[in-house]
């Protein structure tokens, strides 16, 4: 009776989607971020059914003339030498083109005829630019590449260990595994080494050997010796190797077992391939070996392709069921962490927000202003003046005569100051006033809604409260007060020092200490002004603090329920439940095949 795959796909499908749930709405935690990008991948590649055949092995094995000749036409770059240095991905479009794929996320469409410049090393440039390319893809209307199927041309293992790190790293993103041999080299330690490294990953559900340049051996005798030795020696140096790091009684020997006990081996010559796809000579492309795999590697994939649908996705569940507890110290550490970034965050929130609209941010305005007063009070020299020319108008020195001019003098110079104060001084400060203090508290403001803190996903609320308080039409800074001179000095001596010489020594002195008496004032009444102003935005601001704190506090809280979800007794029972159905199917599955 055949499978039906459909049911297992779709059985497969809900555990990953139940198991998604399990840690609905701890995305912002990196742990369980990882785990459910994870099992989006996994329900993506059931959806798409996408399926990755990967060409790998040492390098000089002619992986890419392989990969030429089983599209039938040279598409990638090869050359005498190793030259492969980026994961060259070909997949189905009907319009050939080529793109790269940058590290830092960018993208550029290229022609093919130009792949060689950005992904071979036969110069040091190409070298280097390869470098910083995450995979070079090329779309072309391939009958193997239709149904889903990816075709992955891998740099050579053994070439140097960058190129090592790059295809090993791609051993969990590889369905079928397609290992090139040549015929005149036997099968090696290095290569054994890495048929055992593709046992080992999960996601590898086949893997094919290839033996190439087929063409060397001519008498069918002899190929049939090298086959025959080749199906020998590969399973017994593959298991060798995974004795030196697995237990007996591993999955992984049954996998051995069940892909290489009868290794699936093809010998070919791409070259041949080629030459006979190029001229139509049907008889060379029989000899070249390529007639039968392109008749059974179809086969093989789409079986591979319906199982490891299946296979992956509980492997997925499977491996995330058992290493979720050896994680649970670390993501109950991230809750932790979340937390007490919280906590710091609304206290440099609050401490940040104070400092904007604290008395020290208008410390340059205030200065402003003084400035202003002190250099009205130069006034001083004109009063001082114009007492002498009230004294200058005395003829006799008569002490009567001398204070009723001094009390002139004083008055008139009383009228002249409050007059100017009136006319000048005050409406030059309170229009500094006016202008500078609005645009002080929209900068404030400004600053407060461009805070980045505030943007974060959870602080809505707080940021719609810091708009309207912006919003907010203040009221205009109290009006600088007429506040009339007097004298604080009176510039009149006692009548035993009205006829000595240093009478104008005395005035000056009692104009200098009533000015300056009169400016402190001013200045004051500023600094009052400025001093209610700054505690008036604060005021506002607090009303965010609050709002902000109320926010995260809760999201604190949400955080330690998180955590005690993470470990809690119901969640791992779920788990172990999902752990238990998933295992039952994947024995399911299994036995029906």
């Amino acid at each position: 009776m055949a499978v039906d795959y459909q049911y297992y796909e779709f059985r497969a499908f809900e555990y990953l989607i139940r198991l998604g749930q399990l840690w609905e709405g701890m995305e912002e935690l990196p742990g369980v971020k990882k785990i459910l990008q994870k099992l989006q991948e996994e329900q993506a590649l059931i959806r798409s059914r996408k399926f990755r055949v990967a060409v790998v092995g040492e390098f000089r094995r002619g992986k890419t003339t392989f990969i030429n000749a089983l599209l039938g036409k040279e598409i990638l770059p090869v050359d005498a030498l190793p030259t492969t240095a980026t994961l060259n991905r070909i997949t189905y479009g009907s319009v050939p083109k080529a793109y790269l794929c940058w590290k830092d996320g960018g993208r550029e469409e290229i022609g093919i005829e130009e792949l060689s410049r950005y992904v071979t090393k036969l110069t040091e440039a190409s070298a280097e630019t390869a470098s910083r390319i995450a995979e070079a893809v090329v779309e072309y209307p391939s009958i193997f590449c239709q149904n889903h199927v990816d075709l992955i041309d891998t740099p050579g293992m053994n070439d140097d260990m960058s190129m090592n790190a790059v295809t090993l790293s791609q051993l969990d993103h590889i369905d079928l595994a397609i290992v090139t041999l040549t015929v005149d080299t036997p099968f090696s330690e290095t290569e054994s080494w890495f048929v055992a490294k593709l046992l080992e990953s999960d996601e590898i559900c086949q893997i094919i050997v290839v033996v190439t340049k087929i063409d060397m051996v001519r008498r069918e005798a002899d190929k049939e010796k090298v086959f025959s030795a080749l199906k020998k020696r590969i399973p017994d140096m593959v298991r060798e190797r995974l004795q030196e790091t697995h237990e007996e009684g591993d999955p992984v020997f049954e996998k051995c077992s069940r892909l290489l006990g009868d290794p699936v081996l093809f010998g070919v010559s791409s070259v041949d391939a080629l030459e006979a796809r190029q001229f139509g000579d049907e008889e060379l492309f029989e000899r070249s070996g390529f007639s039968e795999l392109n008749d059974r590697l179809p086969q093989i994939i789409l079986a591979s392709q319906n199982n490891n649908s299946v296979l992956r996705a509980v492997h997925a569940v499977r491996r995330i069921a058992e290493e979720y507890p050896k994680k649970l110290p670390f993501l109950i550490h991230e809750c932790e962490e979340m937390r007490e970034g919280l906590r710091k965050e609304k206290i440099e929130f609050a401490r940040d927000c104070y400092a904007l609209a604290d008395l020290q941010s208008l410390e340059r305005l205030k200065q402003e202003l003084w400035d202003r007063i002190d250099a009205f009070s130069e006034i001083r020299e004109e009063l001082v003046k114009d007492f002498i020319r009230c004294l200058s108008t005395v003829r006799v020195l008569d002490a009567e005569i001398l204070v009723q001019a001094l009390k002139r003098g004083a008055e008139e110079a009383r009228e002249k100051l409050n007059g100017r104060m009136r006319q000048e001084l005050l409406p030059e400060l309170q229009g500094i006033l006016y202008r500078e203090l609005e645009s002080w508290r929209q900068g404030v403001f400004c600053q407060l809604r461009c805070d980045v803190r505030l943007q974060e996903k959870g602080r809505e609320q707080v940021r719609e409260l810091a708009e309207e308080l912006a919003a907010e039409r203040d009221a205009c800074p109290a009006q600088l007060a007429a506040a009339p001179f007097t004298w604080k000095e009176y510039p009149i001596p006692g009548r035993n020092k009205l006829l000595a010489p240093d009478l104008i020594a005395y005035v000056r002195q009692a104009v200098s200490i009533s000015v300056d008496a009169w400016c402190a004032q001013r200045k004051a009444q500023i600094r009052d002004i400025l001093k209610t102003t700054s505690q008036e935005a604060s005021g506002k601001l607090e009303k965010i603090v609050v709002a902000l704190y109320e926010a995260e506090n809760q999201r604190i809280a949400r955080w330690q329920e998180r955590e005690e979800r993470l470990k809690s007794p119901e969640l791992l029972e779920r788990l172990g439940q999902l752990a238990e159905e998933n295992d039952r199917l994947e024995a399911d599955f299994i036995k029906e095949l």
